[in-house]
């Protein structure tokens, strides 16, 4: 499959980046991404510390 051919741009703001969806109207796509989201934190750290822990 060959893909279709597109225009690439990479606004610096986000008043750039509505210029470009306005100007291309339907046309626009937006793509995002390239950050993982961070590991869940660990159970034992994200309890209060003090005499509430692990008291049932």
């Amino acid at each position: 499959m060959i893909p279709a051919a597109f225009e690439y741009k990479r606004p610096m703001s986000l008043e750039e980046a509505l210029s470009h969806l306005a100007q291309y109207g339907s046309d626009a796509r937006v793509l995002a991404g390239g950050q993982s989201p961070p590991p869940p934190p660990d159970p034992g750290h994200a309890l209060p510390p003090g005499p509430t822990r692990g008291a049932c």
